[in-house]
C-alpha cells in the first residue's frame, strides 16, 4: 500500500507528462523540470521532464543558474554560494556521465 507522499509524487510525475506533452505540440514552449520525493531510507525518486533542443536546454540551465544563485544569494549572501553552485553541478555532470555511459552500453 502506497503512502500519501508516494500517491502525490505520482500525480506530480502524471502532471509532469501532461506539461511535455503539451510542449511537444507547441514548438514555441520549452520546458524542464525536476521533482524530488526524498524516500525513507535516505534515498530519493527522481521525475525530469523536459522539452526541447540542446541549445534550448543549455539555455534554460543558464536561467536556472542565473535564478538560483540570485534566490540562494538572497537567503545567504556569502562567497560560498556560487562555491556551492559549482560544486553541485560538477557532481551532477560526472554522474550524469556515468550513467550515460552506462546506459550507452
Amino acid at each position: 500500500m502506497k503512502n500519501i507522499g508516494e500517491v502525490k509524487f505520482n500525480e506530480v510525475r502524471q502532471l509532469t507528462e501532461q506539461v511535455n506533452t503539451i510542449c511537444d505540440f507547441n514548438a514555441g514552449i520549452k520546458t524542464m523540470s525536476i521533482s524530488i520525493n526524498d524516500l525513507e531510507d535516505g534515498s530519493c525518486d527522481v521525475v525530469f521532464g523536459g522539452s526541447g533542443s540542446r541549445t534550448d536546454f543549455l539555455r534554460m540551465y543558464a536561467m536556472l543558474t542565473e535564478n538560483l544563485t540570485k534566490q540562494l544569494y538572497k537567503m545567504h549572501p556569502c562567497d560560498c554560494i556560487p562555491v556551492g553552485l559549482q560544486a553541485a553541478a560538477g557532481v551532477g555532470i560526472a554522474e550524469g556521465l556515468e550513467e550515460a555511459m552506462k546506459e550507452g552500453e
